[in-house]
């Protein structure tokens, strides 16, 4: 898992993050991001339903998230809401930025962070982390966390340095596998316990990637209006 050991707020600013995000937090600051904790509303939903409406693709590929109905997107991040603090960036009074944490006794869990491309530049995404963390502290909470570190052997992408470089660290968890049958233990001789993903050679998976980053670009292109 990626995980952020949580002291204090100020000694993740100073100790635990790069300078760069530190520039980046300050330049978060400087550019009008101001980060709040919404209300789980219809005001706050189609905010975030501007933010998956803005492109198509992300990342360079499709992004499942696009064009989804009010009522699946208000379902979809309204889960475990009881528990949840539902955060907001905010240039002037346009959301560009949310992020959704889930609390438990002594962990909390990032379960969707995003943010407008159009507004990258001021890094909504650092403002929002940086207001995770002192969230975290001011409740007591050890650790932060936010999913996987590295997907696999999918190895260091975008998604891992952003995590590098705001604090997460790398705990394993171990699992363990049982066969109860003789089915069972063919299934874990061959492997099949694991996602397909995972048994994929790196480097064949890295080119996958890049051939579907361009087959997307040439069909959004395609598809765009002339």
């Amino acid at each position: 898992m990626a995980a952020i050991p949580v002291t204090s707020h100020e000694r993740w600013l100073k100790e635990q993050i790069s300078a760069a995000t530190r520039r980046n937090i300050r330049t978060s600051e400087k550019k009008g991001i101001t980060v709040r904790v919404d209300e789980y509303d219809e005001r706050y939903v189609r905010g975030i339903m501007s933010i998956y409406n803005e492109s198509p693709m992300r990342a360079g590929r499709k992004f499942w998230h696009y064009g989804k109905a009010f009522d699946v997107v208000e379902s979809e991040n309204g889960t475990y809401r009881e528990r949840s603090t539902f955060l907001g960036a905010y240039c002037e009074n346009e959301i560009v930025g949310y992020m959704k944490i889930v609390w438990d006794v002594r962990t909390a869990a990032i379960m969707q962070i995003i943010s407008k491309l159009e507004y990258r530049d001021r890094r909504p995404n650092n403002a929002l982390m940086s207001e995770a963390v002192r969230l975290c502290a001011k409740r007591g909470v050890s650790h932060l966390l936010y999913e996987r570190l590295v997907y696999g052997n999918k190895g260091e992408d975008s998604l891992t340095r952003f995590k590098k470089e705001n604090g997460f660290i790398r705990m394993d968890l171990p699992r363990y596998y049982i066969p109860l049958t003789t089915k069972g233990k063919i299934a874990l001789a061959l492997g099949l316990h694991r996602e397909l993903k995972e048994v994929v050679p790196s480097g064949l998976r890295q080119r996958l990637v890049k051939w579907r980053e361009k087959w997307y670009a040439n069909r959004v292109k395609a598809e765009s209006p002339m």
